[in-house]
Order: structure tokens, then C-alpha cells, then sequence
């Protein structure tokens, strides 16, 4: 039968997660006698889908079709790794290691591999010294690099302390013999393989991925590092609640949400869980991820009422809203902002849903109205935040033609954001949407040169945003159509970012290309526009 077929093919793949998915199609949309084979391979496959990849959507199938999941126990000395490239499809495959007389490394793996998880064995023996190890590997698969030391060394330390690790523990990385973690390649496909197949998991990676930036990956120095970042035993809850909100407060949402999704698994107070998922909320608005934006948003409206600080109630709606932006969804944006307006808010509270709002207001074409928002924003904002605030009022000032006065507002935004001595973290990434806006008002005063400069000796800045607009913008300045597709295709967008992608038509539009302006067009949100007006509306 071409059904168990498609699901055997993805189990054979190592992706249970997509044969669960190819089954439940069939459950849901097919002939009575498919949904009667359908829900016998769900139920034949629900026990190999990783706890990691147990999204809420496939929760929801398995309760409409009632199958029972029992939630899978941690596993001692067992540790996934990515394998990608070679041509085939990525797929997480596990490293069993246990006690043992020797070390014993499996048959059949390459000698890179062999050597590599020789160095990851003595870097294991440094955290727990006398211990020998056997190492084996579930299933078979054609691999010979040396990206499978950090999943060794730590299912030898698991194996040797008696740890049990969840299948959410995720590692890439090579191990050197004094425990640090060397640098491998097919880092995006590797980042895009948590997504898809494991997106509740964390992987853990080299120190040197600075560019990847997204919830989930973590960065280690060393062996002892990764450990730290994963053993269950000894959390302060109160120290580690702190700890997140430092970040998040510095402008490290990335790491912010690593930690905040630890710590869900933790035994919280409503409102301490309702605190991390608007946190979590933020992060992943922040870096453009389409999918945890839903994903919290999500996890928030199940946690139902929840007594919040009125900040991060506001926090919440807000982020609500930009998510309702970033999918181009004008209704549900401006319904949202209605519920917002139908209470009172205190000045803090206020200044984030008028950011939120100013967006709305942006792409619904009420450029006048968003201007009047960011400039209250400006007048009531906290100092740490007002030269972030500035930068919006900029842009504001751009979408109306006033390209002079928004590169006067974004020099006073640089300055202030120099001279503040509070959240230091926060004003560094600050300043890289600044450059943003300060080049796109030389571009438009027609000052090319000065923008392609600005742009080139900008300060690093984590993530998608607001790399990815730098880099979009640069092709326009340029003119180069070429360049253009080039840095997108090296980012590896996925078309649920519809914001992002539709950002990237924008340019090509801009750039003259007819496929891109139509794609633009396209959407409802843009419905009737000239390009230029679309082009102006679109926000960021």
C-alpha cells in the first residue's frame, strides 16, 4: 500500500516526526479505508516521535484519533547529533555509550570519526577520570566526519555520573582531548534540522557559531561548558529567573530564551511560567521566527488567566500584535489593538502597545498616525529605551518623505545611545538598527556612497534582524539583483517567515524584477497599491 510505503520510506530516513505527519494527512483527508489504515500507523509510530518533535499540532492528532502517548523517559548515556549534507535529507541520530572495560568504538565508522570520538572519550574522562566507555550508534548511517565528539563526550559523562538526558539534548560540534568544542560546518542546515525535525530541543554547538542566533541553539566553550548547560541536578529557581531576565534586559534574547525554555520544564508559578512565555514571545519576534512566535503565543493562551505584572500583560498583546504583523494579517493586528484601547495602561505598559500600534498603523497606511505614536513614545520612554524609541521615529519620519529630518533624529538616537550608561547590552544591539536607519535615509537623500559605507563598518549584530535587512538594503544601493538572491539563498529562509519573505520581494521589486513586485502584491494586505505605496507600508 503507497501509505505505509510513504511511512516506512521516512522511518528507513530517520524521521519519524515526517512519517507521523505523511500518516496523519492520510487520517485526515483520506477515503474511509485510508483513515482506517492511517490510524493503525499512528499508532504503530507515535512511540518512536522524539519528545522533541511532540509539537502541539501532533498532540492535537493524537488526541483526536485517541492514541494514548505515554511521555518517553530520559535515557542514560544517550546523546543525538545531526548528520546533514552528502546529498540525502538531515536526520538526528543517537550515540548510546556505556561503562565498559575499554573504550570500543562501532565498526564501520570512518577514521576521522574513530578519532574524533577518541578525543571526545578523553575529554570526557577529564570531568569523570578512571571511567572506559563503549560507543555505539542507533541504526546505520553514512557519516565520516568528526561533528559527533560533542554527542560522545556528553553521553560519556551521562553514562559515567548516571544522568539521564531527554531526547531534547541536541550536539554538533568536534571535542578535543582537553574538553573544547571545535568548530564543523553545515551550520544552517543543522540549525534548520532542530527546527523541522526536533524544534522543542536544544542543541548544543561550538563557541564559534556566533551568526547563528535563534532559541534552542546554545553555544559551548567546552565540554564542562555543555555540561553545565544541560545537567537537570542543582538549579536555584529563583537565581535562574533572575538570570533570564538580565538577559532579556540587555538585549540577549537569544540566550534568554535558551534559558527561559529550560526552565519551563521546572516546577513555576503561573505567573513565573506566564512571565517566560512572554519572554520567549519576545525573543522569537525579535529574531524573525515565525514559528515560535506562533508556538508562544500559543503556549500563553493555554496558560489562561494568569495575575501578570500589567508591563508584561502589555508585553504579551503586544507581541501579539507584531506576530499578527508578521504575517501580513491587517484584521487580527487592528483587532487586537482595539483590545488594548478598551483599558487603561500605566506610562511603561503604554509605551510598548503604542510601539505595537504605530506598526498597525503603519501597514494600514497611517503614516501620519504612526508618527504621532513614536513621537509619545520618545517623550515617555525610559531612558535606556529612548534612543531605540528615536530610531523608530525616524522611520516614521522616512515613510513621509522627510529623509533629512529622519537622519537628524537618528544621529540624536546614536549619540544618546552612546552616552547612556544603562543596559550597555541593549544599547549595543541598539546601535545596529540604527545603522539600518541611518542608511536608508542617506539612500533616499541620494547619498549612496555614504549608505554602502555605513553599512560596511557596522558593529556585528546577532540573528535574522537586523542582518538580514542590511543585507537587503546593500543589494538595493548596489542595484545588484544578483547579490540580492545570493544573500538569500545563503540565509535559507523558510516561507512561514512571511515578513521576512515578503521584505526580500520588496527588494526585488525594487531592483526591477516583475516576479517579485507581483509576489509583493499579492498579498491581501497590499491589495489595490501602487508598488510604491505597498513598498512604504510594509513595515521594518
Amino acid at each position: 500500500m503507497r501509505l505505509e510505503n510513504d511511512v516506512q520510506r521516512q522511518l528507513d530516513e530517520g524521521r519519524p516526526d515526517l512519517a507521523w505527519d505523511v500518516a496523519t494527512r492520510a487520517w485526515r483527508e483520506g477515503t474511509p479505508r485510508e483513515r482506517f489504515y492511517a490510524r493503525r500507523l499512528l499508532g504503530a509510530v507515535v512511540s518512536q516521535v522524539a519528545d522533541a518533535a511532540w509539537t502541539s499540532e501532533r498532540a492535537v492528532t493524537a488526541r483526536d484519533a485517541g492514541i494514548d502517548r505515554r511521555r518517553p523517559s530520559a535515557i542514560v548515556g544517550r546523546v543525538a547529533f545531526p548528520v546533514v549534507g552528502q546529498g540525502r535529507a538531515g536526520r538526528f541520530v543517537a550515540v548510546d555509550v556505556r561503562l565498559d572495560d575499554g573504550d570500543a568504538l562501532p565498526a564501520g565508522v570512518s577514521e576521522p570519526a574513530r578519532s574524533a570520538a577518541a578525543g571526545a572519550l578523553e575529554a570526557a574522562r577529564r570531568l569523570v577520570p578512571g571511567c572506559h566507555f563503549r560507543v555505539d550508534v542507533q541504526g546505520t548511517v553514512d557519516w565520516n566526519g568528526t561533528s559527533w565528539g560533542l554527542a560522545v563526550g556528553l553521553a560519556a559523562v551521562s553514562a559515567a555520573k548516571v544522568v539521564a538526558l531527554s531526547d531534547g539534548v541536541l550536539a554538533t560540534g568536534e571535542l578535543a582531548a582537553d574538553g573544547r568544542v571545535l568548530d564543523v560546518g553545515h551550520r544552517q542546515a543543522k540549525v534548520q534540522l532542530l527546527r523541522e525535525a526536533r524544534p522543542r530541543g536544544r542543541m548544543l554547538v561550538p563557541s564559534g557559531w556566533e551568526d547563528v542566533q535563534r532559541p534552542g541553539v546554545r553555544r559551548c566553550l567546552s565540554l564542562d561548558d555543555a555540561w553545565g548547560h544541560i545537567a537537570p541536578a542543582g538549579r536555584d529557581l529563583d537565581a535562574s529567573l533572575e538570570h533570564v531576565r538580565r538577559l532579556e534586559r540587555e538585549g540577549r534574547w537569544s540566550d534568554a530564551a535558551v534559558e527561559a525554555e529550560v526552565l519551563l520544564d521546572e516546577d513555576l508559578e503561573d505567573a513565573e511560567r506566564g512571565e517566560l512565555l512572554v519572554l520567549l514571545q519576545v525573543a522569537a519576534n525579535h529574531l524573525a521566527d515565525a514559528v515560535a512566535q506562533r508556538r508562544w503565543c500559543e503556549a500563553l493562551a493555554r496558560l489562561g488567566d494568569v495575575d501578570l505584572d500589567e508591563v508584561f500583560v502589555a508585553r504579551a498583546l503586544c507581541n501579539r500584535v507584531v506576530h499578527c504583523v508578521d504575517r501580513l494579517d491587517v484584521a487580527a493586528a487592528k483587532a487586537l489593538v482595539e483590545e488594548a484601547s478598551d483599558r487603561s495602561w500605566g506610562r511603561a505598559a503604554r509605551v510598548h502597545l503604542r510601539g505595537a500600534e504605530a506598526l498597525v498603523r503603519t501597514l494600514t497606511g497611517d503614516h501620519q498616525g504612526a508618527l504621532t505614536l513614536r513621537k509619545a513614545n520618545v517623550a515617555d520612554a525610559a531612558v535606556a529605551e529612548r534612543a531605540r524609541c528615536l530610531g523608530d521615529l525616524s522611520d516614521a519620519w522616512l515613510r513621509l518623505g522627510e529623509a533629512q529630518r529622519a537622519l537628524d533624529v537618528v544621529g540624536d538616537a546614536q549619540r544618546l545611545s552612546e552616552e547612556v550608561r544603562r543596559r550597555r547590552g541593549y544599547q549595543v544591539l541598539t546601535r545596529s538598527y540604527l545603522v539600518l536607519h541611518e542608511a536608508r535615509a542617506l539612500g533616499a537623500l541620494g547619498r549612496v556612497g555614504d549608505a554602502l559605507e555605513v553599512l560596511r563598518q557596522a558593529p556585528g549584530a546577532a540573528g535574522l534582524d537586523p542582518q538580514l535587512r542590511w543585507r537587503l538594503l546593500e543589494a538595493e544601493l548596489r542595484g545588484d539583483l544578483g547579490l540580492l538572491e545570493a544573500r538569500w539563498s545563503a540565509v535559507g529562509v523558510l516561507a512561514d517567515a512571511v515578513i521576512l519573505c515578503a521584505l526580500f520581494e520588496r527588494s526585488r521589486a525594487r531592483l526591477g524584477d516583475d516576479e517579485g513586485r507581483n509576489r509583493l502584491l499579492a498579498h491581501d494586505a497590499f491589495a489595490g497599491l501602487s508598488l510604491e505605496e505597498a513598498a512604504r507600508r510594509l513595515p521594518y
